[in-house]
C-alpha cells in the first residue's frame, strides 16, 4: 500500500504544466496523476525590487493556479509551479533567441545564481486548509565556460524553453555546474520533496477526519 493511500483514494492529482521535466519528476512519487493545460497564462508580474525578485516564482505559480481553477472538478488536487533564475538582482527569463541565450549563459559563467521554484496546490473539496504554497531556493555555482562551449550548448540543445537558458539535466548542467546548494529537482522545475510534504499534510488531514 502506498504511504499516501488515503490521498490516492480521495483525490485525482492534476498537474497544470506542459513541462516534460515536471511530468517526469512528479512521476517519481508513484502517485497517479494527469496533466491538464487547456490555455496559456500570461506570465507577467508586478514590479519587484532586486531584493524581492524571489517573489516572482511564487506570484506566477499562484497566478497560474487561480486562473486554471475553473477547469477543476470536485475532489481534485490542482498543482502549478513556476521557476525563475535570479542573478545579480536580475530575473533571467526564457531566452527569445540564440543570441539572448548566449548572453545569459555568458553572464552566469564563473559565478553563483539563485533558482526559485514556486509551487501552488489547491484542494477542491472544502477542507479547512484548501490552499498550500511553497517557494524553494537552490543556489547554483557555475564553472567558467568558454564562448565555444556556450555556443555548442545553445546550438545543440536549443534551451529556449528554460529559465536562465539552461537545463541542469542536460550537457550544460553536467559540464558547467560545479556545486548545488539545495534541491537538484528544484532547478529542473519542481521541488519534489517539498511537494511531497504538502501531500503528506493533506493525507494526514484525511486520516484525522476518519479518526474523528
Amino acid at each position: 500500500m502506498h504511504p499516501l493511500q488515503k490521498l490516492i483514494e480521495r483525490y485525482r492529482l492534476v498537474l497544470a504544466s506542459k513541462s516534460p521535466r515536471r511530468h517526469e519528476i512528479l512521476g517519481k512519487l508513484d502517485l497517479p496523476f494527469e496533466v491538464r493545460v487547456e490555455r496559456e497564462i500570461e506570465e507577467d508580474y508586478p514590479h519587484f525590487a532586486p531584493h524581492e525578485m524571489h517573489k516572482i516564482s511564487a506570484y506566477l505559480a499562484d497566478k497560474k493556479n487561480r486562473a486554471l481553477r475553473p477547469q477543476q472538478a470536485n475532489n481534485e488536487i490542482f498543482i502549478t509551479a513556476d521557476t525563475v533564475v535570479i542573478h545579480n538582482g536580475k530575473h533571467l527569463e526564457k531566452p527569445q533567441s540564440p543570441q539572448e541565450a548566449q548572453q545569459m549563459l555568458t553572464s552566469l559563467q564563473g559565478s553563483r545564481h539563485a533558482v526559485y521554484t514556486g509551487v501552488a496546490v489547491w484542494v477542491n473539496d472544502g477542507l479547512q486548509e484548501p490552499y498550500y504554497q511553497d517557494n524553494v531556493l537552490t543556489w547554483v555555482d557555475m564553472l567558467p565556460m568558454s564562448d565555444t562551449e556556450i555556443a555548442y550548448y545553445v546550438e545543440r540543445y536549443k534551451p529556449f524553453d528554460k529559465a536562465g537558458a539552461y537545463g541542469v539535466q542536460e550537457w550544460f548542467g553536467a559540464a558547467a555546474i560545479k556545486h548545488l546548494d539545495g534541491c537538484h529537482y528544484n532547478v529542473m522545475g519542481l521541488p519534489i520533496a517539498n511537494l511531497y510534504e504538502i501531500f503528506r499534510r493533506i493525507n494526514s488531514s484525511l486520516c484525522n477526519q476518519n479518526e474523528g
